[in-house]
C-alpha cells in the first residue's frame, strides 16, 4: 500500500507466546472451566491448566500446551516433543486429556501423530474461539444473500483522498476496498473514518466489505468476523451494551455473552462497521456530537478494526472532527460516555412551527456556497471520490444488454440521450443518483428511504426540494409563467397523477385532469390547458428530483412522489372542507408515515384529521371509504402523538401500518384487526386488547405493562419484547416468540407456536398444541413458573430443546419424549454415562409436579406401574393408572408423601385438573363418602 509503514501481520490476533497464554486462559474461563496458569506439576511447568467438575464423573484436569508461531506451521516434532514431556506426568497427575492450542496450523504430519494418541488433542485457536460463538452459517447466509442483491453485480470500487491507519502521508486511494482490506490485513487493529456526501457510497462501501470479509472468514483466510452496525438504530436502546447485543442478534443469528463479546474484539476477532454516524442524533451543539462520539470509545479503541461512516457536513469545522478522533486515538476519550441528554431521533425541534421554513432557509443558505473540502484531517479518515467519467462508463456498461431490450440502444447511446434530456453529468458522479437514473430509464426502483432518515423525513423532502426548486427558479431568465410556490404545487400534481394512475410517468394532459378537480386548493392558473408541455417544462426546468421525456414527467426517485403526495395531503388537511377528501385514498405506509411526520409539527392538522374520523365513527352506514378514512387517520396519529391515550383503535381494520417508539396507556381495544403491521419499541401500558385478530403482526422491542391481550394470531412475530405482569391469551398460527421476557404475569397459547431464547419468570404457562402441528420451547429459562397443559394431555406434545426449569411447578405438562429421556439421562436416573463431552441441554432443579408421558414410547421406560418419581417430579402415564386401581393407589400415596407438606397448593390443583389418576382404588374421593355412587354409562 502506498505511503504505508511496513508492519507485522499477527496470527491469531497474538503477537507472542505469552499473549497466546493469556488469551487461551481467558476462552477456557468464558467456556466454564477453572483456569491456572504457568503451574509447576511434577517438574515440568504447565502453560495453562483447566480444570471443570462434571457430576458423576468428578474433578476432569486437562493441561493446554499453547505453541505461538510467528510464520510456518507446527510440526510432528513439536507433538512428539510434548507428548513425551508430559505422556508420563498426565498418569502420575491425573491428567485426562492434554491439548496443544496454536495461533497458526499443524502439518498433516503433525496431525498424524496426534491421531495416534488419544489423551492428546490438537486445536487451532480459531476452533476454540468456534467454540463460543461459531457464525459460519450466519456469514454463509450473509454472502449467498449480497450475491443474490443488484448490488452484487452493479458494485464498483471508488478511490478516495486522505489517509488509511498507519499510513504516513495524505493522499489518493485508487482503490479504497483494496487499500481497506490491505490495512486490515497488514495490520489488524485502527480506526478508520470514511467521509461522504448523501449517495456518495458509503454504505455501499461497508456492505461490499461485510460480503468479502464473510468470503474471507469461511475460507479461512482471516479472523476478522465482520459485524455491521446500522448507526441510525443507536438511540433505540438503552446503551452500548444492548445496542451491540441486538446487532449480534441481527447478523449472526445468536445470542452471545458480552464475555464472549469483548474478549474477541480484544484479540481482534471482529471487523466493526459502524454506518451512519451522522444518521444517530443532530447534535444541537459540539457537546452532544462529542458525547455521541465518545459513547462509541469502548467499541472504537477494543482491539479488533473499525470502520465508521459520516456526512462530512454533519461536524462544524475540520478542527472539530479531528479533536474527536485525537481523543479517540490517544484513548483519552470518556469509555462510558451516556448519550446526550437531548436524544432525539428527528432532525429538527418537531415543537417548533417554523421549522420547515428555518430549515429550507439554513440548507440553502448553507449550499449555496462552496463548502471548504475536508481534507488532511488525519492519518485515520478518508474521503470517498465521486465517480469519474471511466468508471461511469463501466457501471453504465454493465447493463448494456438491458438498455437494447429496453430502448433498442447501446449503454453509450443512452448515456448521450440521458446528458443531453435531463443535464445530469454532475448528479451522475454520485453513486446512488448513477443507480437511481438507470433503474428509472429501466423502470425499477430502489428504495434509498433508509439513507435519509436523519431527522423527520418529511422535514428533510422538504427543505431539499424547496432548495431545488428555489435555485432553479432563480437561474432561469426573463419573465416567469409559474412562481415559486406554483412550481412545487405542480410537482404535487404531478404526484398525484402518478399516484391515482398507479404509474411513475405521466403524461401533461392527465396532470391536466387531476389539476381541474384540485383547482381551488391550489395558486396555479385555473386552466392550466392554455401551456403547454414544453412551456410548463421549461418554466419549471429540470431538478435534481423531477424530470421530463417528451410530455410526459417522472421523479428520479418513487420516494420524491411519496413525499409530494404526502404534502398535498398536509396542505388540503389545513382546509377542513376539503381534509375528508383529502384521506379517502390508499395511500400505503410511506405516504402515511410523511404525513404523520408534518402533523407532528403542526397539531392542528391533527385536529383536522381526527374530525374526519369522528365523522365516519358516527355515520350511519360503513362504507369502504369510510374504513379507508379511518385506517388513514389512524396512520397518522400513530406517527404523529408520542402517547396515544385515548382509545381510536376499536372496531377498526387496520392494515400496513408501522408504530415506531410510541407509548399506548389506558386504552381498552376491542374488536380490531390488523393486517400486516409493525410495532417498534412500542409501550402498551395499562391497557387491554380483547376480542381482536392480528395477520402479519411484527413487534420488535418495546413493553408490555399491566396489560392483557386476548386475540388471534396469524403468522406473527414477537422479537425483544418485555411483558410484565400482563395476562396474554391468544390463538397462535405459525407465531413465534423470540428473545422475549415474560414477568408476573401469565401466557396461554393454542396453535402452533415457537417460543425460542426467552425468559419466565414468576409466570404461568399454559398451553395447547393444534392437531398436525409442531410447538416448540428452546433456549429458554423457567424460573419460579407453572406450566401446564390447556385441557389436558396433548395429542402432539410440546418440543422442548436447551431449556432450564428452576423452582418449577408442573401441573400436568405433556412435553416430548426426547425432554423426558434427556432428563432422565442427563439426572442419570437411568444412565451414568456422561462424558466430558456431554451437554446438558435439559436442566431441571428444584421442580415438581406432573408430567404427562405417552406409555407406548419405548424410549422411556418407566415400569409397570405407569408412573415413576424423580424427585419430586412425577412421570405420568395417565391411562394405565386409570386402568390400574393398585398402581393407582401406590401414585397417590407416593405423590402424598412427597408433596403434601412442601407443596400442599400444587397438590390440590393436580387433584381438581386430573381426577382419574387420584381416584382411590374404591372409585370414590374422601370428599364422597356417603354419597351413591351412579352405574357407568356405556353408549354403543
Amino acid at each position: 500500500m502506498d505511503g504505508m509503514r511496513a508492519g507485522k501481520r499477527s496470527k491469531g490476533g497474538v503477537s507472542g507466546p505469552s499473549e497466546l497464554e493469556a488469551y487461551v486462559a481467558s476462552l477456557y474461563s468464558i467456556l466454564g472451566y477453572t483456569v491456572k496458569t504457568n503451574v509447576p506439576l511434577g517438574g515440568q511447568q504447565i502453560d495453562v491448566l483447566v480444570e471443570r467438575h462434571l457430576e458423576g464423573i468428578g474433578v476432569t484436569r486437562i493441561i493446554v500446551e499453547c505453541k505461538y508461531k510467528a510464520s510456518g506451521s507446527v510440526s510432528n516434532q513439536d507433538v512428539y516433543d510434548t507428548i513425551s514431556a508430559f505422556e508420563a506426568l498426565m498418569k502420575a497427575q491425573g491428567i485426562s486429556l492434554c491439548v496443544m492450542v496454536t495461533n497458526t496450523k499443524f502439518s498433516q504430519q503433525a496431525q498424524n501423530a496426534a491421531d495416534n494418541n488419544k489423551l492428546f488433542k490438537l486445536v487451532q485457536l480459531a476452533e476454540l474461539e468456534d467454540d463460543l460463538v461459531n457464525v459460519a452459517d450466519s456469514l454463509l447466509a450473509l454472502k449467498k444473500g449480497y450475491e443474490s442483491e443488484q448490488i452484487f453485480h452493479e458494485f464498483l470500487p471508488q478511490s478516495a483522498h486522505g489517509r488509511l491507519p498507519y499510513s504516513k502521508n495524505d493522499g489518493s486511494i485508487d482503490n479504497m476496498l483494496d487499500s481497506t482490506i490491505e490495512w486490515i490485513e497488514s495490520f489488524g487493529d485502527g480506526f478508520l473514518t470514511i467521509l461522504g456526501d448523501f449517495g456518495g457510497g458509503k454504505t455501499t462501501l461497508l456492505r461490499r466489505l461485510e460480503y468479502e470479509y464473510s468470503s474471507l472468514f469461511l475460507e479461512k483466510r482471516t479472523r476478522h468476523r465482520p459485524l455491521y452496525f446500522t448507526l441510525k438504530d443507536y438511540s433505540f436502546y438503552d446503551g452500548l451494551d444492548e445496542f451491540i447485543a441486538s446487532s449480534v442478534r441481527q447478523k449472526y443469528q445468536r445470542n452471545m455473552p458480552a464475555s464472549v463479546f469483548w474478549t474477541l474484539a480484544k484479540e481482534a476477532g471482529f471487523l466493526f462497521l459502524l454506518d451512519g454516524f451522522d444518521e444517530i442524533i443532530t447534535g444541537s451543539d459540539r457537546a452532544d456530537r462529542a458525547k455521541t462520539f465518545l459513547s462509541l470509545h469502548r467499541l472504537i479503541t477494543c482491539g479488533s478494526p473499525v470502520i465508521l461512516t459520516c456526512r462530512p457536513a454533519y461536524f462544524v469545522s475540520n478542527e472539530e472532527l479531528n479533536d474527536l478522533i485525537r481523543q479517540v486515538n490517544s484513548k483519552t476519550g470518556q469509555k462510558n460516555a451516556g448519550l446526550p441528554a437531548r436524544w432525539d431521533a428527528h432532525l429538527f425541534n418537531i415543537g417548533e412551527t417554523n421549522t420547515l421554513a428555518r430549515t429550507n432557509q439554513f440548507l440553502f443558505d448553507k449550499y449555496n456556497t462552496t463548502l471548504d473540502p475536508l481534507l488532511d484531517l488525519s492519518s485515520t479518515v478518508a474521503n470517498l471520490d465521486v465517480f469519474r467519467p471511466a468508471q461511469i462508463d463501466e457501471y453504465l456498461a454493465k447493463f448494456d444488454e438491458d438498455f437494447q431490450k429496453v430502448s433498442n440502444s447501446s449503454w453509450s447511446d443512452v448515456k448521450s440521450e440521458i446528458e443531453k434530456i435531463y443535464d445530469l453529468t454532475d448528479l451522475m458522479k454520485r453513486p446512488i443518483m448513477l443507480s437511481m437514473i438507470k433503474d428509472t430509464i429501466l423502470q425499477g426502483q430502489i428504495d434509498i428511504r433508509r439513507n435519509n432518515v436523519i431527522g423527520g423525513a418529511f422535514s428533510l423532502y422538504d427543505a431539499y426540494t424547496s432548495l431545488n426548486l428555489k435555485r432553479d427558479w432563480g437561474k432561469s431568465k426573463g419573465r416567469k409563467l409559474l412562481n415559486e410556490k406554483q412550481r412545487q404545487e405542480y410537482a404535487q400534481l404531478i404526484a398525484l397523477t402518478m399516484f391515482k394512475r398507479a404509474s411513475l410517468e405521466v403524461e401533461h394532459s392527465e396532470i391536466v385532469q387531476v389539476a381541474k378537480k384540485l383547482t381551488s386548493a391550489l395558486e396555479l392558473p385555473a386552466d392550466l390547458n392554455q401551456y403547454n408541455p414544453e412551456q410548463i417544462a421549461a418554466d419549471i426546468q429540470v431538478t435534481t428530483f423531477l424530470s421530463r421525456q417528451g410530455s410526459s414527467f417522472r421523479f428520479t426517485h418513487k420516494s420524491f412522489m411519496e413525499f409530494f403526495v404526502a404534502k398535498s395531503v398536509v396542505d388540503r388537511l389545513n382546509n377542513h372542507r376539503l381534509a375528508k377528501s383529502s384521506l379517502a385514498e390508499p395511500y400505503p405506509r410511506e405516504i402515511i408515515s410523511f404525513i404523520g411526520e408534518a402533523v407532528s409539527i403542526n397539531p392542528k392538522l391533527l385536529t383536522s384529521a381526527l374530525s374526519a374520523f369522528r365523522s365516519q365513527t358516527n355515520a350511519a352506514r360503513k362504507s369502504d371509504e369510510s374504513r379507508l378514512i379511518k385506517r388513514n387517520v389512524l396512520g397518522i396519529l400513530l406517527s404523529s402523538s408520542e402517547a396515544i391515550t385515548t382509545d381510536y383503535l376499536s372496531d377498526v381494520h387496520v392494515w400496513e401500518l408501522s408504530v415506531r417508539k410510541r407509548t399506548m396507556d389506558g386504552l381498552a381495544i376491542r374488536g380490531t384487526t390488523w393486517d400486516y403491521c409493525g410495532w417498534h419499541l412500542v409501550t402498551l401500558s395499562n391497557s387491554s386488547i380483547s376480542q381482536s385478530s392480528f395477520t402479519g403482526w411484527r413487534v420488535e422491542g418495546g413493553n408490555w405493562l399491566n396489560s392483557s391481550f386476548n386475540g388471534r394470531l396469524q403468522d406473527c412475530h414477537f422479537e425483544d419484547l418485555e411483558l410484565s405482569d400482563c395476562v396474554t391469551v391468544a390463538s397462535t398460527e405459525k407465531t413465534v416468540f423470540h428473545t422475549c421476557r415474560f414477568v408476573d404475569g401469565t401466557l396461554t397459547v393454542r396453535g402452533e407456536f415457537q417460543i425460542n431464547s426467552s425468559s419466565f419468570h414468576n409466570t404461568t404457562l399454559s398451553v395447547e398444541v393444534a392437531v398436525g402441528a409442531i410447538s416448540r420451547l428452546t433456549a429458554c429459562n423457567f424460573e419460579n413458573c407453572e406450566i401446564a397443559d390447556l385441557n389436558g394431555p396433548q395429542n402432539r406434545p410440546v418440543m422442548i430443546e436447551r431449556c432450564s426449569f428452576a423452582d418449577c411447578q408442573f401441573v400436568g405438562f405433556s412435553p416430548s419424549s426426547k425432554f423426558i429421556e434427556r432428563s432422565l439421562y442427563e439426572n442419570e436416573i437411568f444412565s451414568k454415562k456422561l462424558t466430558v463431552d456431554d451437554e446438558k441441554t435439559i436442566v431441571v432443579d428444584r421442580c415438581a409436579g406432573v408430567l404427562l408421558i405417552d406409555e407406548l414410547d419405548e424410549r422411556i421406560k418407566i415400569g409397570k406401574q405407569g408412573f415413576k418419581s424423580v424427585g419430586n417430579l412425577f412421570l405420568v402415564a395417565q391411562s394405565a393408572l386409570q386402568n390400574k386401581p393398585k398402581s393407582r393407589a401406590a401414585f397417590i400415596k407416593a405423590i402424598h408423601s412427597r408433596l403434601e407438606k412442601k407443596y400442599p397448593e400444587l397438590l390440590a390443583k393436580l387433584k381438581a385438573t386430573y381426577p382419574a389418576i387420584f381416584m382411590p382404588p374404591n372409585g370414590r374421593h374422601e370428599s364422597e363418602k356417603g354419597v351413591p355412587r351412579r352405574s357407568p354409562i356405556v353408549q354403543a
